[in-house]
């Protein structure tokens, strides 16, 4: 699970402070605001004294979320409620997990304060199990059979709730030293800011230096290497972008912007059942576009389907269900401790 993951299973993760959420105006466009009324702005301070571990934790991730990734949010959960809602089932059901270290309120709160510290950039975007403080070591040795990166003495599995992995060791590899780009996680590159290459950790690059699309070493987050020159994303409405990132740069995630037309436009989410494919604004909200059964030619915003719901596992063609749900025996579950035996 140290891998890094995509953006329907996890979240970005920064400033907890903000407090930040995502709400939805009368034309559909996602807008980031704060749950106490506030600019989405913060000090990183805001980590909750209330509620579970499991919750403390989720409010982090999605507070990050919320700054770095409206997009992510949006099309993955819905809105900033639900978020929390449902990364507080999937921490709580990872929390609980044979083996897994003991979080307690102290242990979660210190995570969430350190999210706050982070910023949005490689590494980040998904993976919170990067900082150390969110690592949390539990009783199983290496090579050990697990599910939970907080089941090993390491703090690092290779599996997830879909499948047995084995603990492994950390990497510790950072900005020079030897890695394997062939392998992960155990010799991977740890800092979320550098990249293996050649068996050697490289910083990715800034804003400005030159680069070369066909390398496998990339600009930082929010940059794309447009006419070998790593330069920043379009973060306005209106700003020139290429969707592909080639020509001009793409548009900012985090912003909700997406490339319509060659400009950067607000994201419009799209109900359930509404049609999908007319812009490239629209894009479903927590769920996703498929051929519609009943019009030729249209597509339309499959929702994700509730906890209960009956589903299939073919993900080509059939709704997927809401995070951290799976579809187990033919119904949405969210995996219970039971389901996360490995021994």
């Amino acid at each position: 699970m140290l891998r890094m993951r995509s953006i329907l299973v996890l979240v970005t993760l920064a400033a907890v402070g903000a407090c930040s959420s995502t709400s939805t105006s009368s034309d559909g466009e996602p807008t980031p605001t704060r749950t106490d009324g506030g600019s989405t702005s913060g000090n990183g301070a805001g980590a909750p004294d209330t509620g579970s571990p499991a919750e403390i934790v989720a409010t982090a991730e999605c507070d990050a979320m919320a700054k770095c990734d409206v997009y992510g949010m949006s099309v993955t959960y819905g809105d900033y409620a639900t978020c929390v809602q449902r990364r507080t089932l999937a921490n709580g059901s990872a929390f609980s997990a044979p083996k897994h270290a003991w979080v307690d309120a102290a242990s979660a709160r210190a995570c969430a304060a350190a999210l706050a510290a982070e910023a949005c950039h490689n590494g980040v975007l998904g993976n919170r199990h990067h900082v150390d403080a969110c690592r949390f070591a539990g009783a199983l040795a290496k090579g050990a059979a697990c599910s939970r990166d907080g089941q090993c003495q390491s703090g690092a599995c290779t599996g997830s709730d879909t499948a047995c992995g084995t603990c492994t060791e950390l990497p510790s590899r950072k900005l020079g030293e030897v890695c394997n780009d062939t392998v992960e996680p155990s010799s991977g590159c740890r800092d979320p800011r550098t990249v293996c290459s050649k068996q050697r950790c490289v910083a990715l690059l800034r804003a400005g230096e030159a680069c070369d699309r066909r390398a496998d070493v990339g600009c930082e987050v929010g940059l794309d290497c447009v006419n070998d020159k790593c330069t920043a994303q379009g973060t306005e409405v209106g700003a020139a972008c290429d969707p592909n990132g080639e020509t001009k740069p793409q548009c900012s995630r985090g912003l909700a912007l997406v490339c319509d037309a060659g400009t950067c436009q607000k994201m419009e989410l799209v109900a359930p059942g509404g049609v999908c494919n007319g812009s490239a604004r629209a894009q479903c909200r927590a769920g996703r576009c498929e051929k519609s059964l009943t019009s030729s030619g249209q597509k339309v915003c499959y929702g994700n389907l509730a906890d209960g719901a009956a589903c299939k596992t073919d993900l080509a063609t059939d709704p997927l269900c809401m995070p951290p749900a799976r579809c187990m025996a033919g119904n949405c579950r969210v995996p219970t401790p039971a389901d996360l035996r490995c021994d």
